[in-house]
């Protein structure tokens, strides 16, 4: 059999006297949006050859258990995915645990948190212990220090058996009162962290053992949590300054009153009140009331705490449904660019989004056309692409 011939080639005879964990290693496992830990079948402290064998089989086939069929039904993922069976020398670990290069529950990268238990960790990835925590502060250069710990119960803990498999044992209360952890073991723990994220890319869940002064590297994966959205992030996803997913801004005559990105003073206080002063010009402009919603007109729009214009909601405020442009909107659009822009594509949209003025609202801009723009008959063209 390929596995067994494999095995032997690499360990030989002196596979009689060491001990394997087989594990799962699906596509679509551990991913930054999903995390399988737990779905398929673990075998740790795996022996003889033939025992091996098995394990491998019982690995593969875990995958189709109800539990794992429904968690990946769920996050939509195929049944039938490809998956590989890892078999790995186990480490007769004294202290194991948990890392997380990042806060787990805010994502604060400033945080790296450590658990750790006596024993095999699988007591902290299952949480059938209460482990120790410790946190490390991580500055801007990835320099780290001591931020703070707490000692768990630790009232119980997993080791592996001479004859094959493993077993849990209480640990002694005085051994439980006291940290499982050496404090000169974090900040070379830590700084391992930081260099297994610098080659990912992104924050880690890493496993790891500590044996004869050894660290060891079980498993890195990412952390799933990172990116998750809450409750109010998902309730609120339609939510933001855009109406539609196709709108033309410009920050044309607008930035050079707020050229850079606004305050907070400026979003909360400065724009609201453009916002009541352009409001009440419409509604006495058009003669009917615009209603306060994010459909309705509001010509400026904010956008990475930066003010724009909405073209729709200004310069293209009065064009017909055939997409021509009256005088007055040829007036405001040079008066705003200094030049025209008569884009078919933004045109035909504006004359579908917006009505036309009546007739005598038209002649009451006649003044402020003519000021704006005595001479509009040789103005120079613009494409979209220039705004």
């Amino acid at each position: 059999m390929a596995v067994k011939k494999k095995l032997m080639e690499m360990f030989g005879s002196g596979m009689t006297n060491m001990k394997f964990a087989v594990r799962s290693s699906a596509s679509g496992e551990d991913s930054e949006e999903m995390s399988a830990a737990g779905q398929m079948e673990t075998f740790l402290g795996v022996g003889e050859i033939d025992e091996v064998l098995k394990t491998v089989v019982k690995c593969w086939a875990s995958q189709f258990t109800f539990v794992a069929t429904e968690y990946k039904r769920r996050n939509g993922q195929n049944l039938n995915l490809p998956m590989a069976v890892v078999i790995q020398e186990m480490v007769p670990s004294e202290v194991a645990g948990v890392m997380f290069t990042c806060d787990p529950v805010t994502t604060n990268p400033s945080f790296i948190t450590i658990t750790a238990n006596y024993g095999l960790g699988e007591t902290v990835v299952s949480a059938s212990a209460d482990p120790d925590t410790v946190i490390l502060h991580r500055d801007y250069q990835n320099q780290l220090k001591p931020h703070s710990s707490t000692t768990g119960k630790k009232n119980v803990q997993i080791v592996m058996e001479n004859d094959g498999g493993t077993k849990t044992i209480e640990v002694p209360e005085e051994k439980a009162n006291q940290k499982c952890i050496l404090d000169e073991w974090t900040i070379p723990l830590g700084k391992i962290g930081v260099e297994v994220e610098s080659s990912f890319g992104s924050a880690r869940d890493i496993e790891w053992a500590l044996y004869q002064r050894d660290i060891y590297l079980l498993q890195a994966r990412p952390i799933t949590s990172l990116h998750a959205e809450t409750d109010f992030e998902i309730m609120h996803e339609l939510d933001g300054s855009l109406r539609s997913e196709k709108e033309y801004l410009t920050k044309a005559n607008v930035g050079e009153v707020f050229p850079g990105a606004q305050s907070f003073l400026g979003a909360t206080f400065i724009s609201p009140i453009f916002q009541v002063v352009f409001r009440i010009i419409w509604n006495k402009r058009e003669g009917k009331r615009i209603p306060k919603s994010v459909y309705a007109t509001r010509g400026f729009v904010n956008s990475y705490n930066h003010l724009i214009f909405n073209m729709f909601d200004f310069m293209f405020r009065d064009v017909k449904k055939d997409g021509t442009l009256s005088n007055f909107s040829k007036a405001y659009i040079i008066s705003m660019f200094g030049r025209l822009v008569d884009d078919p594509e933004i045109l035909k949209m504006a004359g579908e989004r917006n009505d036309p003025l009546p007739r005598i609202q038209s002649i009451k801009r006649i003044p402020f056309m003519l000021w704006v723009s005595p001479d509009i008959s040789n103005v120079s063209r613009i494409s979209k692409d220039t705004v």
